[in-house]
């Protein structure tokens, strides 16, 4: 029954904080829909004493969680109750869940896998279809007008579950480079980086695109050096010509336009809106400052004249402020350091760069479903030597 109760808690989270809720009919309870299975599932776990917090190994987890309560407890005396719901999604429900996860069983991680593999494949099957036919599924008429408003091939981005192209091709791409650094066979390794580069194309995004290529080809290198002789073979004689084949074929076709097409450069600002962020703070005043607020990224976006503050770090720090933001972003950044120290650390840190690479060029990463994915992702494709912690035994350190 409770491995029932964990795949139901956790296929809501992953599927259904999505625009797959409101094709349901649940667009106003599109957080209730996901997040409640999981948050029943993690009090009744709390209530059996099957959730341990106070151990060495979840001490980053306990100042985040403590760190999040006071934010919390800021915003309420501040009138913004609103947040409440927020601050829950970001870091109250993803950490406790890390906390179980820490002592899940096999069965458990395994059915995490599967699903972020499902995730995957069914991100990558929208994405795709949409870019053929040039339409969107599961977006309102409202999104895809304003994703898509040059009407024109080369520039259109699939939407797939989550709406906005920038948020799902950082879902993809987290998903994608765990799998690389994964116990999985090298043929799956290889054929999810195919679905995954073959998404973010439909998704259409520049930056992402580099970035997760440009983090993929040392674990690609790990991978080939380790393979077997047929494997080495397969990707010399066929794997190698065919994806220069794709390449000068996608540069010669409006497929992933966004990359080659010249009009992009001329008709597209998001650089400039990129290094516009940086002067997010210009824009508030002492007490917004400090404290935050969650209208501030509209209100600055606004002011800059722009859609949105194309910097995660920044969105996160104007939803709460510097006070707490900024601790709050560095005990999230120790947690994740300290769990990926199970990884080579140079693995380890190819990961970090791809998260907070694509997250600062976004705003995506002050979005909730990034930081569960990644949380999810890492406990459910860790490699089984667990207790190895590479960055001891190794003389190079960073």
């Amino acid at each position: 029954m409770k491995q029932v109760l964990f795949s139901i808690a956790v296929f809501c989270a992953l599927f259904f904080n999505s625009n797959l809720s409101t094709l349901l009919g649940f667009q106003n309870n599109v957080t209730t829909v996901a997040f409640l299975p999981i948050t029943l599932f993690l009090f009744s776990q709390i209530v059996k004493k099957q959730i341990f917090f106070f151990r060495k190994r979840n001490i980053h987890i306990m100042y985040i969680l403590s760190i999040s309560i006071i934010i919390l407890l800021f915003k309420l005396l501040d009138g913004q109750n609103d947040m409440f719901k927020s601050i829950l999604m970001f870091s109250l429900i993803p950490y406790i869940f890390a906390v179980y996860l820490e002592n899940a069983s096999e069965k458990e991680k395994s059915t995490l896998q599967k699903m972020l593999l499902a995730l995957l494949i069914t991100e990558c099957l929208l994405a795709l279809y949409e870019r053929l036919n040039l339409t969107v599924l599961l977006a309102t008429e409202e999104t895809y007008s304003a994703m898509n408003r040059a009407g024109d091939s080369w520039s259109f981005r699939s939407s797939a579950l989550f709406g906005h192209p920038l948020g799902n091709a950082m879902l993809v791409s987290v998903i994608n480079i765990f799998i690389l650094s994964s116990d999985l066979s090298a043929n799956k390794k290889i054929t999810y980086f195919l679905i995954n580069l073959l998404a973010l194309l439909c998704f259409n995004e520049r930056g992402n695109i580099a970035i997760t290529v440009v983090t993929s080809i040392p674990l690609l290198i790990q991978l080939f050096k380790k393979g077997s002789k047929q494997l080495k073979r397969t990707i010399l004689l066929i794997g190698i010509p065919l994806f220069i084949g794709g390449i000068i074929q996608i540069a010669q076709s409006d497929f992933g336009g966004r990359l080659f097409n010249e009009q992009s450069g001329k008709h597209d600002n998001s650089t400039m809106a990129r290094l516009e962020a940086f002067r997010a703070f210009d824009y508030l005043n002492n007490s917004e400052l400090l404290i935050g607020g969650n209208h501030l990224n509209d209100k600055v976006a606004a002011k800059m004249h722009l859609a949105a503050v194309e910097n995660g770090i920044i969105s996160i720090l104007l939803d709460y402020g510097i006070v707490l933001g900024i601790p709050l972003l560095w005990y999230l950044f120790l947690f994740q350091k300290e769990k990926l120290s199970v990884f080579p650390w140079w693995n380890k840190w190819l990961i970090l760069l791809l998260f907070y690479g694509i997250g600062f060029t976004n705003p995506h990463l002050s979005n909730p479903m990034q930081w569960f994915i990644f949380i999810c992702s890492y406990y459910a494709f860790r490699p089984k030597t667990k207790n190895r912690l590479y960055e001891r035994k190794h003389v190079f350190r960073m």
